[in-house]
């Protein structure tokens, strides 16, 4: 991993996605293996990404585009209130 985009030091709790940019091609089919979220004490995050079947790389499979579940950012849906939400305001995250 080269970059994550948007790169500032805190994201607004509504982000919707975000890019990891690679230095060289990286394989398709296997993304959800190795991304996690790590939460402001360093655990994983559980199941903070809308993980569709299709990756959505740019056309040199260097650019990853990531979604968060968009059900655990807005509130008032069932599954931020079932699991909480992903980003909290003023905790950080990995």
């Amino acid at each position: 991993m080269q970059h994550v985009f948007p790169s500032a030091a805190a994201l607004p709790a509504n982000q919707l996605k975000f890019y990891v940019q690679f230095s060289a091609p990286m394989s398709r089919g296997e993304a959800w293996k190795h991304i996690r979220l790590l939460n402001h004490e360093g655990k994983p995050v559980d199941l903070p990404f809308l993980e569709l079947d299709q990756e959505l790389w740019d056309p040199n499979y260097q650019r990853l585009t990531i979604l968060f579940d968009p059900g655990r950012i807005k509130r008032g849906l069932l599954p931020r209130e079932e699991a909480g939400p992903i980003i909290e305001q003023g905790k950080p995250t990995h």
